[in-house]
């Protein structure tokens, strides 16, 4: 069978090639979800690596903000030596002296300045020099010595202290004796009684030590670790570098980073440098003065990130081949009943050579195969409709005439005018007999099936005073229909026989005593007839029988001629549209009610 299959299936997809059922099901499968899948998988590889790369910025910032606030620390604590030094007892009596031989005359004081720079020195390997400019006397301390500021070969830093007037100190990068390595200086001045400066106190630090002392300096040997610079905003110098050799021999790459910097629009970004790319976060100092540039290799910070983006690269070729075979199930498992029509069609002489040319595909087959068995059938429904239509009127005749005896109403007519000549007048006897000759007339006249609801009614009065006659006034009856019913168009001789029904299997059983009730109502797309007695009633199973049998259109279980009958005229002739249903009364008896379609 499975060998039938495929060889069915070539012979379609060879027949009908792109045109099949089969490959179109295929295609819209892995438009609608291969590809839709695809999509969603580059979509969130996309949003891993978008989140990744946040993520790494977000880490290079905090790294950032870690050494520039260690760094600032350094340089705060610079200041706040050079700010003391000024301050020491020492230095107020040595700013006041107006000669070099009254300030060599102090050694006292000297010493108490030597020992505070020898401290400091020790302290922090970073200071490469302390000097200590006393302007009135000229003499000049530096580190641990006294000398004379005409034979200092490091003199760059005097421009600097002319151009300083405030109280506050300047930071300041700059070569020592033009030469490398950078130096940063500190210089405070030394303010006189007069708040003018008459002195300064000059802190020079040596940027390699400083990297060295942070345990961050390192030659570009090691690429995996990251850089922190700390450029001057005023002079454009590098002041600060974890990387040696941007102090010496390498300003033009250094320029180029600074350039990039300026155009960028992000504080965080990833660039080319020196051969390699980096992440490239920037800051600047509390003050203004520092600008803060810290590098790591983007490399090593994303070298997680690369075995997940492989990792994903590997799960969408997965998903692809999986989704593939899913939807290529998913294609043969949809084809399977039109591979079954198929095979009924093939199997069928109606395809003619000229339709089987014309084929686009196994669907447009099955349709033309339709077209044509439909062509040739139509005269025969229109054949077997008229036959039913006859049929459906000689049943309704048929059941119409077990209604009631053949007695011709023109007899009964003649014996009622007979009464009244006899008796000499007319009578309850005579209106009886006219009533009854009404009644068989209207139950015996063929000329159509379909009345008003009106005329319907006035056949139930004439029935009902009959059986108030004969019975002596033991059975009564009510009608309780709106007007707007009356032209409703009905079954004739419905109501009747339902009637007839109630008093015999309902009133006869309490000696014919009570009410037969007749009821309209209106729905949205139906309306209702309700005929009620209060008669003994039925049992549940007898109820759940009829409908079960009316439900099931099994006319021979239903025992009630009366109910047979009207039901059979109610499905010839609605159809399922029209339905007959037994209840209970509310308290006692039965209803029956009668559903006509709107």
């Amino acid at each position: 069978m499975k060998k039938d299959s495929k060889a069915r299936i070539r012979t379609y997809l060879r027949d009908y090639r792109f045109q099949s059922i089969l490959i179109r099901y295929f295609v819209i499968s892995i438009l609608f979800i291969t590809l839709p899948m695809v999509v969603l998988n580059i979509a969130y590889g996309r949003h891993l690596s978008s989140n990744a790369r946040e993520e790494l910025f977000n880490v290079n910032q905090t790294s950032m903000r870690n050494s520039v606030e260690e760094l600032d620390s350094c340089f705060q604590s610079i200041k706040n030596m050079t700010y003391g030094i000024t301050q020491i007892n020492a230095l107020n009596y040595l700013k006041i002296q107006t000669s070099e031989e009254a300030v060599l005359n102090s050694q006292s004081y000297l010493s108490s300045i030597f020992s505070v720079n020898q401290v400091i020195r020790g302290s922090y390997p970073y200071v490469d020099s302390i000097y200590v400019y006393l302007e009135k006397s000229g003499s000049f301390v530096k580190n641990t010595a006294l000398t004379n500021l005409d034979i200092l070969e490091d003199t760059t830093w005097l421009p600097l202290y002319e151009e300083l007037h405030t109280s506050r100190g300047i930071l300041q990068v700059r070569y020592m004796q033009n030469r490398y390595p950078y130096f940063m200086t500190m210089i405070c001045p030394i303010m006189g009684n007069d708040q003018v400066k008459c002195g300064a106190v000059v802190f020079n630090i040596d940027m390699v030590e400083l990297s060295e002392y942070l345990g961050r300096g390192s030659y570009r040997n090691v690429s995996n670790q990251s850089t922190l610079l700390a450029i001057d905003v005023q002079s454009g110098l590098l002041a600060y570098s974890d990387e040696f050799r941007l102090f010496s021999n390498e300003k033009e790459e250094l320029d180029n980073l600074l350039e990039y910097l300026d155009q960028r629009e992000e504080l965080t970004t990833i660039a080319n440098m020196w051969g390699q790319d980096y992440i490239i976060s920037e800051m600047a100092s509390d003050d203004g003065a520092m600008r803060y540039v810290y590098l790591t290799p983007f490399n090593n910070a994303y070298s997680n990130n690369v075995y997940i983006n492989d990792f994903l690269v590997k799960m969408v070729i997965l998903s692809i081949f999986l989704e593939l075979v899913i939807a290529a199930l998913l294609a043969r498992s949809a084809y399977h009943p039109i591979e079954s029509l198929m095979e009924i069609v093939n199997q069928s002489s109606t395809l003619t050579a000229q339709n089987s040319e014309k084929r686009l595909n196994e669907i447009s087959t099955i349709k033309r195969i339709m077209l044509d068995t439909q062509s040739k059938n139509e005269s025969l429904e229109q054949e077997v409709e008229e036959r039913m239509a006859s049929l459906h009127n000689a049943q309704i005749l048929a059941l119409q005439s077990q209604i009631n005896p053949h007695f011709m109403y023109n007899t009964l007519e003649a014996i009622g005018d007979t009464m009244v000549l006899l008796l000499g007048r007319e009578n309850e006897a005579t209106d009886m007999i006219q009533n009854l000759a009404i009644l068989l007339r209207i139950s015996l006249s063929t000329d159509t099936y379909i009345v008003p609801l009106r005329d319907e009614l006035e056949h139930v009065k004439l029935y009902m005073q009959l059986m108030e006659f004969r019975y002596q006034g033991d059975i009564h009856y009510s009608i309780e229909v709106p007007d707007a019913m009356l032209s409703l168009p009905v079954i004739k001789l419905t109501l009747q026989p339902l009637i007839e029904n109630a008093i015999q299997h309902g009133l006869r059983p309490k000696q014919y005593h009570g009410t037969v009730r007749i009821e309209g109502e209106t729905l949205e797309d139906a309306v209702l007839i309700h005929v009620s007695d209060d008669g003994v009633g039925m049992t549940d199973d007898v109820i759940w029988e009829l409908n079960d049998a009316m439900r099931q259109m099994d006319f021979q279980k239903i025992q009630h001629i009366g109910l047979r009958n009207v039901y059979q005229r109610i499905r010839l002739i609605y159809g399922d549209r029209g339905k007959l249903t037994v209840t209970r009364g509310k308290t006692e008896g039965t209803i029956v009610t009668i559903q006509y379609p709107k």
